[in-house]
């Protein structure tokens, strides 16, 4: 599971969002019941921004706000994932879909898409 879990981190930081939606669904799917959330919300992540790339700003923000619900029980970090500041900046895209979605802001530059920071050590 933690190599399976390295490669995902690896696709989200390396922007492969479709890729690593792929390596994440094995995760949730073979996750014990508690901990499914943790990845389906990672998963979320990944889609909304796989949306976002794409210009589908009403499923990026579907998406993304999936994800802060399914992460919020396991703030302010889980498996080594620092997630408190992952969502913090998850937020900024899901305010700049609603933006895109509202109209009127094509000239709106989208942020750089955060990364995954995690300690290996206590993935467990």
């Amino acid at each position: 599971m933690r190599k399976k879990f390295e490669i995902a981190i690896g696709q989200f930081n390396g922007r492969f969002f479709f890729e690593c939606h792929d390596t994440l669904e094995d995760l949730w799917m073979d996750a014990p019941t508690a901990e499914k959330p943790f990845f389906q919300g990672l998963l979320h992540i990944a889609v909304g921004f796989y949306h976002f790339e794409d210009a589908n700003f009403k499923g990026a923000r579907s998406q993304l706000t999936k994800a802060k619900t399914r992460l919020a029980p396991f703030l302010p970090e889980y498996r080594g994932v620092r997630l408190e500041n992952l969502l913090e900046k998850i937020e900024s895209f899901n305010r700049l879909a609603r933006q895109k979605i509202a109209g009127g802001t094509d000239r709106l530059k989208t942020p750089a898409f955060p990364l995954i920071r995690w300690d290996k050590e206590k993935f467990y």
